[in-house]
């Protein structure tokens, strides 16, 4: 049978079925994502999935507030505090997980085969990612953070941006593709944070503490952070296999007192694995105010040390290079120590020979170089300059003057010179050069000698990152400076008071029955904002008795079945009457479903 509106045959009444079905379809989808995207509200601590936001302040006093249950979950803190034993929030062998606008003192853990977590914009105590890959921590306020893998499962590829790190633990940060050799290719990107340590231990009981630890991964970029030891904590250090890395823009920058192996220090480390290889440093400033800046021991082998300007004041030797010569390229780098220490000590033992050309050597100590285990074939410079601010350079033991070095270094530093390099300021870091400063114009590639060129004095040039949430009255940021010039005259606020702020979104039920000309409901807002400025009215007036005024509301009309459809109606005043009600079911005219035998009919 067909139908009895407009179908003149099976064909058109299966295209307009189809129509109204894919359009039931669509409507039906878009309410899914509409519901999908709303988060639910919470309250206490437990299991979580889906997509949720904290509608008050959660605490708890077992080991971890909320514990991911579900993939694709994500949770908003909407600026609440979370309070718990150890985590506020625990990720195990989870993926796509996205947490954000958090507050705790706890911390947060990812373990096991999790991949893809997400947390941003929040302020937490410490982050643990253990084996967990694509895991991407941006623009969060943390006292600590680990990624670390194991012998059987790598942590691969995390991205740590905009991020501010403060705090005292022994080891700040800690990035470690596995425990076992030959290292994985991390591909770690640690950019645009700032790291701080205070760690302090009384003299000779310090186990080699660190601000940041990189170490058995490799194809990582370490660019335009500030990593700032204020107590006995070294500033980086890069061990183990960290290979095939650009280590570029940073400030390496401690106060440590002598032995703290310095604001840059690269060193062998266990057995299984060799010294980093193939590596980049450049832009860097590396500074030491009372230690060596730069330590490396065991160094690897083809590493590019460039345009850093290592400043260091010490009173021993301001930069060590032990266990060397690999073959390593140190060109366009000034080297000033303030103190009355060496320039550099080598230590000389292996076999290879590292290349020194277009550097800047500046000292008031006993000599520029002092040699252990010695060989020339291990020395290839140049177009270098030295200079002693208290008489003339020396080299020690290999010839007491800068003369005799350079008889027997040729026909290396055939070119270098003995001369005032006329920085600026030094002693402030300002290291750029006078305008008759012999440096300039006087590089191998015509360019000047040293980090700093003519033209680019060093400006600061600062981006931040966004507000934190606001607790307790305040928000911060972490701001970056570019150019890694190590002053911060134009350097923005990092932090700002702020109030709290937070939007109502009430849901009222029914009004009640008129009871003494008065009718009231409840209203609950889902973000416990702690305000009523947008609730709207929990009382109205109305009759009592017969004069009630029906005032109804009705929902759409069912599909036509039977010819017949329906709805429903409800009194939103409650009157418990029907005079006014409106009608609940009417007829219509249905189309007719061919059935599949009638396909015939399309020949």
């Amino acid at each position: 049978m067909h139908s009895r509106l407009f179908a003149p045959n099976s064909l058109s009444s299966k295209i307009w079925t189809g129509t109204v079905i894919g359009i039931l379809f669509i409507l039906g989808f878009s309410f899914h994502l509409a519901t999908a995207q709303t988060p639910t509200p919470i309250s206490t601590c437990g299991n979580v999935s889906g997509s949720v936001i904290l509608s008050t302040n959660l605490s708890t006093g077992n080991t971890a507030c909320l514990i991911v249950t579900g993939n694709s979950t994500t949770i908003d803190g909407n600026g609440k505090t979370i309070t718990a034993l150890n985590d506020a929030i625990a990720i195990a062998s989870k993926s796509t997980v996205t947490i954000r606008n958090i507050v705790t003192a706890q911390g947060i853990t990812i373990s096991g085969t999790s991949s893809f977590i997400t947390i941003e914009n929040s302020t937490t105590g410490f982050i643990g990612v253990y084996s967990a890959d694509d895991v991407t921590i941006d623009h969060v306020t943390m006292t600590g953070v680990a990624v670390q893998g194991n012998d059987t499962d790598s942590a691969l590829r995390t991205t740590f941006t905009n991020n501010t790190v403060t705090g005292n633990a022994s080891t700040l940060a800690d990035f470690m593709g596995s425990t076992v050799g030959p290292c994985p290719r991390t591909d770690f990107v640690v950019t645009d944070n700032t790291f701080t340590s205070s760690y302090a231990c009384a003299a000779g009981s310090c186990d080699e503490p660190k601000t940041l630890f990189m170490r058995c991964g490799t194809n990582n970029t370490v660019s335009r952070n500030t990593v700032r030891s204020t107590g006995q904590a070294m500033g980086a250090r890069f061990r183990d296999e960290f290979d095939n890395s650009v280590v570029s823009n940073n400030t390496f920058w401690v106060n440590t007192a002598d032995g703290a192996f310095g604001a840059l220090n690269i060193t062998s480390g266990n057995v299984d694995k060799h010294q980093p290889r193939n590596n980049t440093f450049d832009h860097n400033l590396i500074r030491a105010d009372n230690d060596v800046a730069m330590f490396l021991q065991v160094s690897g082998s083809s590493n590019t040390f460039s345009y850093n300007t290592v400043w260091s004041n010490d009173n021993y030797v301001g930069n060590t290079i032990g266990d060397g010569p690999n073959s390593n390229t140190f060109n366009h780098n000034t080297f000033y120590n303030s103190g009355t220490g060496r320039m550099i000590y080598f230590t000389y033992r292996n076999a290879g020979t590292d290349v020194w050309t277009n550097n800047i050597f500046s000292y008031a100590g006993s000599e520029t170089f002092y040699f252990d285990g010695w060989s020339w074939a291990a020395y290839s410079g140049n177009r270098n300059i030295f200079y002693a601010r208290n008489g003339t350079p020396a080299f020690t033991p290999n010839g007491s003057s800068f003369a005799t070095w350079k008889t027997n270094a040729s026909p290396d530093d055939a070119n270098s010179i003995s001369s005032n390099p006329l920085f600026t300021n030094p002693d402030a870091g300002d290291f750029s050069l006078g305008a008759s400063s012999p440096a300039r114009l006087a590089a191998s590639d015509g360019t000047a000698i040293g980090a700093w060129q003519p033209g680019a004095q060093c400006v600061e040039s600062w981006s931040c990152g966004s507000w934190s949430s606001c607790a307790n009255g305040t928000q911060t940021r972490a701001c970056t400076d570019a150019n890694s010039c190590g002053t911060t005259a134009n350097r923005p606020p990092e932090t700002q008071g702020c109030t709290e702020s937070c939007t109502e979104s009430w849901t009222c039920s029914a009004w009640s029955a008129c009871s003494a000309a008065l009718q009231t409901r409840t209203c609950t807002d889902a973000h416990a904002c702690g305000t009523t400025a947008l609730r709207p009215p929990l009382t109205q007036g109305c009759s009592s008795g017969n004069g009630c005024v029906e005032n109804w509301d009705c929902s759409e009309w069912s599909i036509c079945t039977n010819d017949s459809q329906q709805r429903t109606c409800v009194d939103l005043n409650t009157c418990g009457t029907t005079t006014e009600q409106p009608v609940l079911t009417q007829s219509c005219s249905a189309l007719d479903i061919a059935a599949p035998a009638e396909v015939s009919d399309l020949r």
